[in-house]
């Protein structure tokens, strides 16, 4: 939709969103900051799932995590078995300490098992690799539906 000086207009969201995101790529962790921030997020990084446990548990808040399921240290799956030993206590855990933030993974992984393991971990939503605007929007909906 064009605006009244002819541009294009923004797909900035509604709403002030803040967003963590993990993943092992500085390449990939550019290009999703970027389109968030493009649509009104504020970002912070983190290179691991570790890195992203120890924002957390020092009392950070974000309203989105964007987690990569294939990364060293402590992968998107194991960011959840680490924080409380059970895949599915993790996600119950992190809401009961307050965290209600929307968990999206993302994933260039096609074997079915490894990626249903991912979102049994406790991920709002699972997207695949190369992120494009249609997902993006997707992860705006669903934290403005939240």
């Amino acid at each position: 939709m064009a605006t009244a000086d002819g541009g294009k207009e923004s797909r900035n969201t509604e709403k002030k969103f803040s967003a963590l995101i993990v993943d092992d790529s500085p390449i990939l962790r550019r290009i999703y900051k970027m389109n968030l921030i493009k649509r009104g997020f504020t970002v912070v990084e983190a290179e691991n799932g570790k890195q992203a446990v120890d924002l957390y548990r020092s009392g950070h808040f974000f309203d989105l995590v964007l987690m990569d399921m294939e990364m060293p240290v402590m992968n998107g799956t194991q960011y959840f078995v680490n924080l409380i030993t059970s895949l599915s206590k993790a996600t119950l855990e992190i809401r009961a300490l307050g965290f209600s933030s929307v968990i999206v993974g993302a994933t260039s992984c096609t074997v079915e098992s490894k990626v249903q393991e991912f979102t049994r971990a406790g991920l709002n939503a699972q997207f695949a690799k190369p992120l494009g605007n249609d997902t993006w929007d997707a992860i705006i909906q669903l934290l403005n539906n939240k």
